[in-house]
């Protein structure tokens, strides 16, 4: 049967992988070899391929664990530094007899506006005990 000349009913995947498997089973020893042996390269790239792909995602998903730890790492120490400061504010507030500023709003600043006040805040300490003495 002619594979280009298939009738409708006929023309499914299926159908034609099985007269391409016919066509090389009825071929020449020499034809057939080749046959193979491209098919076996075919198969022996698609392996490398996947292979290569698999290797690539798993290289990919350790570099992002590897990354998301260092982020991690980093902005835990942000934030312990934050929370630093925060305390060091409330403490020098504490020192001058000045209200608290609540947490919540020492915490929506940026860090280098906490790390200004704290030390404008700590000089404000240090000049009224130089006063004092």
């Amino acid at each position: 049967m002619d594979s280009e000349a298939l009738p409708t009913v006929l023309e499914k995947p299926l159908v034609r992988r099985a007269l391409e498997e016919l066509k090389v089973l009825t071929q020449a020893d020499l034809e057939r070899e080749r046959y193979e042996a491209r098919r076996k390269a075919q198969l022996d790239h698609n392996s490398f391929v996947n292979a290569a792909r698999r290797e690539g995602l798993k290289q990919g998903l350790e570099e992002g664990r590897q990354e998301g730890r260092q982020e991690g790492r980093q902005d835990g120490l942000n934030e312990a530094h934050r929370q630093e400061k925060v305390g060091l504010i409330q403490f020098c507030e504490q020192l001058l007899n000045r209200p608290q500023t609540p947490p919540e709003r020492l915490t929506q600043l940026s860090l280098d506006e906490l790390n200004r006040l704290a030390q404008d805040l700590q000089a404000q300490v240090i000049s009224q005990s130089s006063s004092r003495s």
